[in-house]
């Protein structure tokens, strides 16, 4: 028996129907979908030219309607006052913070007058015929980081004015998670209170305590140096002090108090007034690094154990490109 021997061969009629086209389902229903094809490239001039004038319609009907919502709408917002055009604006901007996790407001400083307000037209300084017009100049700005702006490839920064972002939206709904304070900076008590309790603080109230805390610094001050003074006195003498003949040592000022300053929902005020205040950048806390290198901040005032709530309210700065500055 030859090596050849044991090599199986179909049978002619299988081979045949192997190159057949129609020899397997899978080329049954291949043959099918072609012939459909082909089918249909074979209608006639007059179906192909009558389904092109449908889709035309059809598409000319959608555009058409798309235009017509475009320009109701358009007449409808050029009808309405700049501040409530602006506050429909911000109600769709705070509905794209809320529901974007990578969308974050921040409070900060104005480092240059580069950056352009992005309520554009609608800008209250543009209304107010304020001759920067939307160029930011205010000692604050609000910072949007994420932002996801068809003008540029990936998500940008846009910053706003005060007094516009604070017609624009809701600020105490985005506290604190959506809406903090700049890292890289300190703050005074007025700007952190405010962002602690979400606005209900009484300005007053704040202002008197931090003329009386700035009373209490200098008399901290000059009770350090009496100190000394009765200190480099008294040391030398050996009495009792009870019988002793120096002069008597000098005690501390009395530290104030901060309390009762919280307000309920009626007394709310707005960020503008906080920016506005005298006392705004008064009291501010201090970054120091403690012994394990990490930093941490210090507040100056001391405060009744009822008003605090201990939120963190403080944001890392964003590190995306595309930014103002």
């Amino acid at each position: 028996m030859g090596p050849n021997s044991l090599r199986t061969t179909a049978p002619k009629g299988d081979r045949r129907r192997s190159r057949s086209p129609a020899g397997s389902r899978k080329q049954n229903k291949s043959g099918s979908r072609s012939q459909n094809q082909y089918r249909i490239r074979d209608s006639s001039p007059t179906d192909r030219i009558r389904r092109a004038q449908q889709m035309m319609e059809e598409n000319k009907n959608k555009w058409s309607a798309r235009d017509q919502a475009w320009m109701a709408k358009r007449e409808r917002r050029e009808n309405l006052d700049p501040v409530e055009r602006l506050r429909e604006d911000g109600q769709e901007l705070q509905g794209e913070i809320l529901s974007d996790q990578d969308m974050l407001v921040t409070f900060e400083y104005s480092r240059s007058a580069r950056a352009r307000c992005r309520a554009d037209r609608d800008c209250l300084h543009v209304l107010a015929e304020v001759p920067t017009e939307t160029t930011i100049i205010d000692k604050f700005r609000i910072r949007i980081d994420g932002v996801n702006d068809p003008s540029f490839w990936r998500p940008t920064t846009h910053y706003y004015h005060i007094l516009c972002f604070n017609h624009m939206v809701d600020l105490e709904d985005l506290l604190p998670a959506k809406f903090q304070l700049d890292r890289q900076t300190t703050w005074g008590l007025l700007v952190r209170k405010w962002f602690e309790h979400k606005g209900c603080i009484n300005l007053d109230k704040l202002a008197t305590y931090i003329e009386a805390f700035k009373a209490y610094d200098e008399k901290r001050l000059d009770f350090s140096t009496e100190w000394i003074d009765w200190s480099i006195r008294h040391h030398p003498c050996e009495a009792d002090r009870a019988t002793c003949a120096c002069p008597p040592r000098p005690e501390p000022p009395e530290k104030p108090v901060l309390k009762d300053y919280v307000t309920g929902e009626e007394g709310r005020c707005s960020l503008d007034d906080v920016v506005n205040h005298p006392n705004v950048d008064d009291m501010p806390d201090q970054r120091l690094v403690n012994m394990t290198g990490i930093h941490e901040r210090v507040c100056p005032e001391t405060e009744e154990q009822g008003e605090q709530t201990g939120q963190n309210l403080v944001a890392d700065r964003g590190t995306g490109s595309n930014t103002q500055s």
